[in-house]
């Protein structure tokens, strides 16, 4: 079986780590990241930051 296709709901503390390597692993178009409210304005605007590191800069328009 190949994944070829995956949406990650929310990015909590096991989020945040996986899905760099999810996003490195699948082409751009095949990831989908699922948040809303406050949440999805903070990783549109500042993308995946954990520890005050930038883990991964969304393209907001086509991930969230």
């Amino acid at each position: 079986m190949v994944i070829e296709k995956v949406s990650i709901i929310g990015l909590g503390a096991v989020g945040c780590t996986v899905a760099p390597y999810i996003i490195s692993y699948l082409p751009e178009k095949n990831v989908r990241i699922i948040a809303g409210g406050k949440r999805k304005e903070r990783l549109e605007q500042n993308g995946i930051i954990v520890n005050n590191t930038l883990i991964e800069k969304l393209n907001a328009t086509k991930k969230l």
